[in-house]
């Protein structure tokens, strides 16, 4: 598919947007408009598109078919003419041109009334239906802080592009005694804190360690004393460099990474942000320009309050109708047919998926262990994160069809089971941790249209989808499920094996 033909689809989605009166418009809002016009469309193309299409996005234009869109904060868009053109009254204007602080009302992907608050990303009002302030991501710190990099642009968290988010840690002073797991060894509330808000947050994380560099959280530290603080710009700099190749030598490519920081300037302005924009990554820092007090009161909000919306229970008749929805009398459609006669595919849910004898075979034969032919794994779409409370744009429609069957395994947890299992059964070529060349992934998606499928149960209320989706799975006990369940071989082996595809 070209370039032109995506710009054209997304241009026109815009208009029909604003047209509709939601403006400014999300990223999501854009994509779930060209794939409903058309499905083949994949997120890996739209995503880079939009950027390029956005004046001022950070890296500069991807695009060679001009640039449309006007980035007014995290995520949130309006179309450059609306920008330019003097239209007073657009959102877009209010929201540039008000007061830091102030509440602005636009319109969200499923029509509501938000309420965003300027010179702030987007994080709903805790207790309400408005939004609260969070850190601006920048590169740099307050004013008279160490020299900053440039302002680096924020991509959004969570599971629901193919992108990776990778959590960066400084360490701390205050240590115990050692020898500990590198997680273990800080012991000051700001590092549990940065510790516990990239496990939500990213799917890995690294700590930045003074003396070692990049460090794996479990790997075991002696007591040391060294600081950046006390380094010369020259040490800073080359510091920087090596923790770059080892990131480059760890992660491969890092084209499109995103990568939370939760570190001072002294890790970060001498080399790291440039660096990593240098080769094509976004770099998000949430707690940029904070005191250490008011970080320790950002992070232990984000970390321990449930956000803008009541953390939910599901009752027991909710779990007994998703059980006999995914699993006592399931309405099936073979992958090849996606997505056949399913409905409330808009909506989010719970999922089932289920493989026939001969794939059972070929997943048996992977797994080195006995699997019998039936449901394997169950999962959810469109939760809401906490602890920020952030509600996702992800429906099943989205989930299944995009991400796991049109997908790649960096998007996809079920994807990337799978291919750890088959690899070698299907020649899968792995070319960076949690990547596969597209050859393999065509070859996977091969295997799950002609082996696999799907039952799906839509739940309305998305604040209690993540518990209804851990008693559901805990219930169901899929062998290919890591998550809720009790430990067994089949899933020591997968373990195994998905730690050999990372």
């Amino acid at each position: 598919m070209s370039a032109a033909t995506n710009w054209q689809l997304l241009l026109d989605c815009a208009k029909k947007l604003t047209a509709a009166g939601r403006t400014p418009f999300t990223r999501q809002q854009l994509i779930q408009c060209v794939q409903k016009a058309d499905p083949s469309r994949g997120d890996s193309s739209l995503h880079p598109t939009i950027q390029g299409m956005t004046d001022n996005a950070q890296g500069g234009p991807l695009s060679a078919c001009g640039e449309v869109f006007h980035r007014v904060g995290r995520g949130l868009y309006v179309l450059k003419e609306d920008w330019d053109g003097g239209r007073e009254d657009t959102p877009a204007k209010t929201l540039q041109d008000a007061p830091s602080g102030d509440a602005i009302e636009v319109t969200d992907e499923a029509g509501r009334t938000v309420a965003y608050l300027t010179g702030v990303d987007e994080v709903p009002r805790r207790g309400g239906s408005g939004t609260t302030a969070q850190p601006s991501v920048s590169g740099g710190e307050a004013a008279g802080s160490s020299p900053s990099e440039d302002r680096p642009q924020a991509a959004p968290r969570g599971d629901d592009s193919h992108t990776r988010r990778i959590g960066l840690v400084g360490c701390v002073k205050d240590k115990e005694p050692g020898p500990a797991p590198a997680r273990l060894l800080y012991r000051s509330a700001l590092f549990r804190g940065r510790w516990s808000y990239v496990e939500r947050s990213c799917s890995s994380w690294f700590i930045l360690s003074a003396k070692y560099g990049l460090v794996h959280p479990d790997r075991l530290l002696e007591w040391y004393d060294r600081t950046l603080k006390k380094a010369s710009s020259g040490e800073r700099r080359a510091w920087s460099r090596e923790v770059l190749t080892e990131l480059a030598r760890v992660l491969g490519d890092l084209e499109g990474v995103v990568f939370e920081i939760h570190a001072g300037a002294e890790y970060r302005n001498y080399g790291l942000t440039s660096g990593l924009q240098e080769r094509g990554a976004l770099v998000d820092v949430p707690a940029a320009g904070l005191s250490f007090g008011r970080q320790l009161h950002f992070y232990a909000i984000a970390n321990d309050e449930p956000g803008p919306h009541e953390r939910q229970t599901c009752s027991d008749a909710e779990v007994m109708g998703a059980l006999e929805a995914l699993d006592g009398q399931p309405t099936k459609v073979r992958a090849c047919d996606w997505p056949g006669a399913l409905t409330g595919l808009e909506m989010a849910g719970l999922y089932s998926w289920w493989v026939d004898e001969s794939g059972a075979g070929n997943l048996a034969e992977g797994l080195a262990l006995p699997l019998a032919p039936g449901r394997i794994y169950a999962g959810q779409a469109g939760a809401i994160r906490w602890p920020s409370g952030t509600v996702s744009a992800t429906t099943l429609g989205s989930r299944i069809g995009g991400n796991h069957l049109r997908g790649s395994v960096e998007g996809s947890t079920f994807r990337l089971t799978l291919a750890s299992i088959l690899s070698g059964n299907l020649a899968l070529e792995r070319i960076a941790p949690e990547r596969l060349s597209s050859s393999s992934e065509a070859r996977l998606t091969q295997w799950m249209r002609a082996h696999l499928s799907v039952a799906v149960h839509p739940v309305p209320n998305r604040s209690v989808l993540g518990h209804l989706e851990a008693q559901v799975v805990a219930r169901l006990d899929p062998p290919l499920n890591l998550d809720h369940c009790e430990p067994s071989p089949i899933r020591g082996r997968l373990s195994a094996l998905r730690h050999l595809m990372g």
